[in-house]
């Protein structure tokens, strides 16, 4: 596994940027811009997937708060694309106190 400045330099090659600050129990996850050119081809699926795996490998929390500043087309859309990661929304009975984060995705335990 790698580290996120090498993970950003590879990914910006790519049409992939990012900012993620990394704490000892959480990464908080700012932005994810899909350059408008590779949109649509499994890139940032590939992207969310190697980011889930170092959270994984790490052992951390992943926390964000969808924004369609950044180029998505909705919040409902964004939600449903990081739901599909194991985010879940921070409210009712899954709510976490103390982040303000409307998403978080708990690290997975290896099988």
């Amino acid at each position: 596994m790698t580290n996120l400045k090498t993970m950003k330099r590879l990914w910006s090659k790519m049409g992939i940027d990012f900012l993620i600050s990394e704490y000892p129990n959480c990464l908080k996850f700012h932005r994810l811009v899909v350059d408008k050119k590779i949109r649509n081809t499994g890139l940032g699926t590939l992207f969310m997937n190697a980011l889930t795996q170092y959270a994984d490998w790490k052992n951390k929390r992943i926390d964000l708060r969808p924004d369609i500043a950044f180029g998505g087309s909705s919040i409902m859309r964004l939600k449903k694309f990081y739901k599909r990661f194991g985010f879940i929304e921070n409210k009712g009975r899954n709510k976490i106190s103390g982040i303000s984060e409307t998403m978080y995705r708990k690290p997975r335990e290896e099988l």
